[in-house]
């Protein structure tokens, strides 16, 4: 009896190991066209006096996106083109710009971009740590912001959290 106890006690243990997805916190934003946003909350990756920059993950029904959260006290932040991604192996990928969405919070300007995860990169973003991401500025200006190791797997625990069947 005890054996089968211990044996049951090792064998749901294994599972939740082998199986079990990063702690994850996902909150959900209903949009007024029926759809339903499933995320988690964009981490701070770069920051100055004026301006704060966040990542985080998005899913909208079966498609996946890379968000960049600006949050400042001046002008909203304007970016064009596709969001690079570099990983610690030096390939890259680039993801297309989705959406922006702009509102104001506790008298701050955020702006929100949305880059959609072409399924074909899918596996880059699990497997490989990223780097740095490099995203152009309205004016022309590159801008690429280093990933801390602390980091470097934000988008694949966030993709995983969201589709824990990846």
């Amino acid at each position: 009896m005890a054996y089968k106890r211990l044996i049951t006690i090792f064998f749901v243990g294994f599972l939740h190991v082998a199986f079990g997805q990063p702690n994850c916190i996902i909150k959900t934003r209903y949009l007024n066209d029926g759809l339903t946003v499933k995320y988690i909350q964009p981490v701070t990756i770069d920051s100055n006096s004026e301006e704060t920059c966040g990542m985080g993950i998005e899913m909208a029904s079966v498609s996946n996106y890379i968000t960049l959260q600006f949050t400042s006290s001046v002008a909203p932040k304007q970016l064009q083109g596709d969001l690079i991604i570099i990983f610690s192996d030096k390939s890259e990928m680039r993801l297309p710009q989705a959406l922006i969405n702009l509102s104001r919070v506790n008298g701050k300007q955020v702006t929100l971009y949305t880059f959609y995860i072409l399924d074909k990169f899918t596996n880059q973003i699990i497997t490989k740590p990223v780097e740095t991401i490099t995203y152009q500025l309205l004016s022309g200006e590159q801008k690429s912001v280093s990933i801390k190791s602390d980091f470097s797997f934000l988008l694949k625990n966030g993709l995983l959290c969201l589709n824990p069947l990846l």
